[in-house]
Parts: structure tokens; sequence; C-alpha cells
């Protein structure tokens, strides 16, 4: 997919065909200004990453007394990390059914090597030593002493022991507790309607009836409070993580490029693969495969032994109403929509971490 991706970036006449030029040079855009831009390792100091560390948080470990420990919000912070495809605190998933509202899951702490009760029991564990490492490389080009980013994760892990253990006094899944008549005792988050504000444009889904574990949020925000600056200090840490490209060598960085490039902007290149291969005249090769198949499925229930007259009947119905689908199913309103949406993007030559 990198190569053909990296092949439909180069169509621009089949995106004037489809009347996304404008899109199609935005995407260009971005993907070359990946592979000119020296990501590895993480520019972390660099001033577009700075600024936006300061607007939703802060970071204790490098502002010192400069901090405005008053003023910090962990739940504000988490949800404008949700913005940056990062994972913070609020742990959120869409529901399968219209209107597609979120559920929230308990926190999944770490880095690329997640932290459980169990494999956070010494310093000693693969967990253990996988994420202060990373933390060690983040805190490290900032120029802090070791004294202090010692001091640092210290912080951190102290505060992921206390969620854990919160963890393993509340139900594996929290819809469960969503559903519990103990809910009524609570009066709900008070913050909610700021994480809608800021990770939804101000789309209040349910916040009329209980879709949220208020007591598990109630009972985090204690902890958040009690570890203040380790909370903040985690939370810059995860937004760096999910803007660390983190390959080994920089030949890989072409890869990395193509890979976020078919990641962020899909619906273009989805558009531009169908005109540029020939999807046409595989979708009715794919097409009497599957009559094929919907025939013989339908011969094997008629003459099936173990079904009774009732059943068999049920079963024929059944497979009438199977629709198939060759392909993306896709509605082709929406995925323009979504394309045009790109015109609204800004891009800022020589700063790649500033467009991200």
């Amino acid at each position: 997919l990198g190569d053909v991706t990296e092949n439909l970036l180069t169509k621009s006449s089949l995106a004037i065909d489809l009347n996304y030029e404008k899109e199609m040079q935005i995407a260009q855009k971005f993907y070359n200004a990946c592979l000119r831009a020296e990501l590895q390792p993480l520019p972390a100091t660099d001033p577009a990453y700075l600024t936006l560390i300061k607007s939703i948080g802060g970071f204790p470990a490098v502002d010192g007394p400069e901090w405005q420990a008053d003023k910090f919000n962990w739940f504000n912070m988490s949800a404008h990390l949700t913005n940056y495809g990062a994972k913070g605190l609020i742990n959120e998933r869409l529901m399968t059914v219209a209107p597609f509202a979120p559920i929230f899951l308990k926190p999944e702490l770490g880095f690329e090597y997640k932290v459980y009760s169990d494999n956070l029991v010494t310093n000693e564990t693969e967990a253990y030593k996988v994420n202060e490492q990373r933390m060690r490389v983040y805190l490290q080009s900032f120029g802090l002493a070791e004294e202090k980013i010692s001091e640092v994760i210290a912080g951190v892990f102290a505060f992921w022991h206390d969620v854990l253990n919160l963890n393993d006094r509340f139900p594996e899944d929290l819809t469960e507790c969503t559903q519990k008549s103990y809910l009524r005792k609570y009066t709900q988050f008070k913050h909610w309607s700021n994480y809608f504000e800021i990770a939804w444009n101000g789309e209040n889904f349910t916040l009329d009836k209980p879709f949220a574990c208020d007591p598990y949020y109630y009972e985090l925000d204690k902890l958040c409070i009690k570890h203040g600056p380790s909370v903040a200090n985690y939370l810059v840490m995860k937004l760096l993580y999910t803007m660390d490209a983190d390959f080994k060598e920089v030949k890989y960085q072409r890869d990395y490029c193509k890979g976020s490039i078919l990641a962020s902007m899909p619906h273009l290149l989805g558009k531009l693969y169908f005109l540029e291969y020939s999807i046409e005249d595989t979708s009715k090769e794919i097409q009497s495969i599957y009559n094929e198949l919907r025939k013989s499925f339908r011969v094997a229930i008629e003459n099936a032994d173990f079904l009774d007259t009732r059943t068999r009947k049920e079963a024929l119905k059944k497979e009438s109403l199977i629709k198939s689908n060759i392909g993306c199913q896709q509605d082709d309103a929406f995925t323009h929509l979504l394309i045009r949406e790109m015109r609204n993007l800004s891009f800022v030559d020589g700063s790649y971490a500033q467009i991200r």
C-alpha cells in the first residue's frame, strides 16, 4: 500500500478530473514536508510543540516554578490530547450504532508497553524498563539533569500505581458500572461538558443520562489532584510519544511518510485508487464468483436433511435478503464532504511539527 500511495500522489490529472486539485496539492505538500523533515530523534523542543504543550496544560518538569498548578486541569488536557490522536486519561470508544456516541473505558497507561498491576510489581519487569527508558529519552531531550529526570519518572510511576489500584476496584468493563443502580448516588462528573466542548466541538451527546462511570472519574480526579505535576508530565510525554515517528534508521522515513499520508487522507486516496486501477473489471469478476457461491449456498439449504420445513423456509428467506457489497462501502456525499474538509487545513512552510 505504501508504494500505491506514493504513486497516487503523482496523479494530479486524476485529482483534476475529480475536481480535487486543491486537495491533492495539500496532500502532496504534507507528504513532501514529511520527507524533508528531520524526524529522528523526535525534535521535542521544536517551538511548535512547546507552544502546543503550554496551551493545553504545561510541562512542570521543564517549566519549573513557572508552571501554574492552580490552572491545571487533567481532564481538559486529556481532552485536548484526543484532538491530536493521543490517548491521555480519557479512553474513548465510539458506539457502533447511531448516533455513534462515545462511551468511556478505563485509561490505558504507558507508552508502547501498556502497564497493569501485575507487570509493574518491581522495577525489573519489562513493562517498567521499556516505559522508564521511553520517558528518559524524552526528558533528556530537554536537557534536564539526571537527578531531575529520575524524580519525574518516579512521580509518573507513583501515579500509575495509584491508578492501577483504583482500576482493580472497578469492573473491567466500565460500561457495567454505568448501568449500576449506585450511580444514582453520584451527581454527574463536573468536567464532561468541558470534554465535549474541546473534543467534540460542543456536541453533548448524552449529558441528560448516565453515559460514563462517574464514581470512577470522581476517584480518578482525587488521584490527579494528588499527583498534579506527575499527571501533567505524563500527558505531555504521551503527546510526544504520539508525535514520535520512532523509526530506527533514516532509510525508513519514506515508508513512515507513506503510511502517515495514507492514514490521514484515506478518502482522497481511495477515490484516486478506484480511478487509477481497474477496480471495475475486478469487481465484476468478484461479483460473478459471489453469485456462484450464493447459488451453491441456496442449494445446500434446500438439500439439507437436518432442516425441518419451517426452518428451511426461514433460512431461504434470510438468504434471499442478503445484499452484496463488492469493495468499500461508502456514502459518496459524506466522502466528498470529508475530502472537501482538507481545504480547511493550513500549510506552514518549513515547520513539519506545526503542520502536524
